[in-house]
């Protein structure tokens, strides 16, 4: 279920009941070994997020990254399971090492791509062959990657050729159903036309992609980037109740996300007295 020992430790204090604690010990216990110190999950594994709700469980697990030009890999952990991106793929069989141990014995049910740049989708092909599932993209950028178009994808610029790969078109307010938690897809163009964050209202956890980052937000000087599209995106982000961060490079955190909103629009001279 969780990822390899080998992997940097992340301790998140949680507030639990003494019977919930028993079944997150039980439910953790299965797969890793873990131990606890008041109440805290202490393991040789980072886990992001993990929350109760009437008595099941989503975490996010960041499956980090292989080469520094990775993007993040996020695997959302529910009553079904989703891949978010895939990094470049430069090592497959490492990534889906990494995917399988975090599974255990459950099954990946889709890969979501934030956008269509290579050092998120690069592994897409690779993680699609061993585990069967399908991959979405939002529309704008969909259409990049079923065609292979080096031009919005970038691949090239990494020395890749990917060429054209399977997936299915998400729209804006698109839910994402994985049981007890749903993800609800935000279209924030800004980096590419097709840049998606998802939302988890119930934990006010946010995956970024490359539209925020913990101290900035994403390029928009590539091919279907645009700076006044990306602040028109962070300001919709503003009306978004998240607490979580969880970015396609760099750190994330559980909590201040919106914070992070806020002084990233500050330093651009945005007038924030509405957020």
């Amino acid at each position: 279920m969780w990822i390899h020992a080998d992997y940097e430790v992340t301790v998140i204090p949680m507030i639990l009941d003494c019977e919930k604690l028993e079944v997150c010990r039980s439910i953790i216990n299965r797969v890793s070994t873990v131990w606890f110190n008041h109440g805290h999950f202490c393991s040789t594994m980072r886990i992001c997020f993990i929350v109760s709700l009437n008595r099941r469980f989503m975490a996010i697990v960041s499956l980090g990254t292989i080469e520094p030009s990775d993007s993040n890999t996020y695997l959302v952990k529910g009553s079904r399971n989703i891949l978010v991106d895939t990094g470049l793929g430069l090592h497959p069989e490492e990534l889906l090492d990494r995917i399988a141990k975090s599974l255990g014995s459950e099954r990946l049910d889709a890969v979501v791509l934030t956008h269509c740049h290579i050092d998120h989708i690069g592994g897409l092909k690779a993680v699609a062959k061993r585990f069967g599932c399908k991959a979405y993209a939002h529309k704008d950028d969909a259409v990049h990657i079923r065609n292979g178009d080096s031009r919005y994808t970038l691949d090239l610029d990494f020395g890749i050729d990917a060429g054209p790969m399977d997936v299915e078109d998400l729209e804006d307010g698109r839910i994402i159903d994985i049981g007890d938690h749903r993800l609800e897809v935000i279209h924030t163009p800004g980096h590419t036309e097709g840049c998606i964050c998802l939302y988890d209202r119930v934990t006010k956890a946010l995956i970024t992609g490359d539209t925020l980052f913990i101290n900035g937000m994403g390029r928009t000087d590539l091919p279907g980037g645009s700076f006044a599209t990306m602040i028109a995106s962070l300001k919709k982000l503003a009306g978004v109740d998240f607490d979580g961060i969880y970015p396609g490079h760099g750190e994330h955190s559980p909590h201040q996300g919106h914070d992070c909103l806020i002084h990233v629009l500050r330093s651009r001279g945005v007038d924030i007295e509405d957020y």
